[in-house]
């Protein structure tokens, strides 16, 4: 078992990508790892769930079908939750709102990978106790 395959906490994680089968991966992977997953397909989506509950992290796809992901950025806004942006294409995360982002991931994407992402930039609300 990794260092990262239990998070500390339960995590509220919301996975924003258009593609349903990434969607479902990372649900499964952050599932397993105790972790309560709301999937969106869109930006509207996303919007919409954040609205109703404040996830402790945001995995957000570069391209979306109905909106730039600079869009939601700005509609979460620095006091939201912090935001890692997903990509296929490395290069378009090179640069990508640098200052207005937690991290970047580059697809495809294992499970110790983003079980460390969530480990690394989750921020959730709920106190935790000293190890």
């Amino acid at each position: 078992m990794t260092e990262f395959a239990r998070p500390a906490h339960h995590h509220r994680i919301l996975v924003v990508d258009d593609y349903e089968p990434l969607r479902e991966a990372f649900k499964r992977m952050l599932e397993t790892d105790g972790c309560s997953v709301q999937p969106a397909g869109t930006g509207f989506e996303a919007l919409t769930a954040l609205g109703e509950e404040r996830p402790c992290l945001v995995f957000l796809d570069l391209a979306l079908p109905d909106m730039t992901a600079q869009h939601v950025l700005q509609s979460i806004g620095p006091e939201g939750p912090p935001v890692v942006l997903i990509s296929g294409d490395a290069e378009s995360l090179a640069g990508a709102f640098s200052r207005a982002i937690a991290g970047t991931l580059v697809k495809p994407i294992d499970r110790t990978t983003l079980a460390a992402a969530v480990a690394r930039h989750a921020r959730c609300a709920v106190a935790t106790s000293a190890a």
